[in-house]
């Protein structure tokens, strides 16, 4: 086995400790089945570890599952199933709508930045000084011709932040969506 699968499942190992030994074990060879038949079939190592997801979301899941399938009540069952629910519904009332608005904020704030360098830019061709932009930083203020270039910067880091929270965004949804399948396939 590669030594990248070997050490993602040592750590999904690990954080399956709160199951019983042979659902452990029974989970560990259908991952790694998982990964070996992926890996026949083409797929590189980095691209199938990565379709699993970080380890310990993984385990979280197949744990989450397994207290389902559990017919006895008990404590501890309950209150890691609570958990899970809690840490998914509470960190999404928060990640989801930030990141969401951080996303769109900072993509129009990409062209808003542009077009007032471009503006400012313009102006100066024609000897006015519009105050539309006006770079501050500290006790420097920026020249008026090195507006635009220093806007078409903070532009394009703006729109590539958008597109990398967005992507994230898309990535949490995605897990969770996953987790909310087994969970729900589980009860059928």
């Amino acid at each position: 086995m590669n030594e990248k699968a070997t050490h993602y499942l040592q750590q999904l190992s690990k954080h399956l400790n709160q199951l019983e030994t042979q659902e452990k074990i029974d989970i560990l060879e259908e991952v790694e089945s998982h990964i070996f038949e992926a890996v026949s079939n083409g797929a590189s190592i980095d691209q199938v570890l990565q379709a699993l997801g970080d380890p310990k979301k993984l385990a979280q899941s197949y744990t989450s599952e397994a207290l389902l399938k559990k017919d006895s009540f008990n404590l501890s069952s309950m209150a890691q199933l609570v958990k899970f629910y809690f840490i998914t519904g509470f960190s999404g009332m928060f990640i989801i709508p930030v990141v969401g608005i951080l996303s769109i904020a900072f993509y129009f704030s990409a062209f808003v930045v542009i077009a007032a360098g471009i503006i400012k830019t313009i102006g100066l061709f024609f000897g006015y000084s519009l105050p539309i932009s006006v770079m501050n930083f500290g006790f420097w203020q920026a020249p008026d011709f090195m507006v635009l270039p220093i806007c078409l910067i903070f532009g394009l880091l703006f729109y590539v932040g958008s597109k990398k929270m967005w992507r994230w965004l898309k990535d949490y949804l995605f897990s969770i969506s996953v987790a909310h399948r087994k969970i729900k396939s589980s009860n059928e």
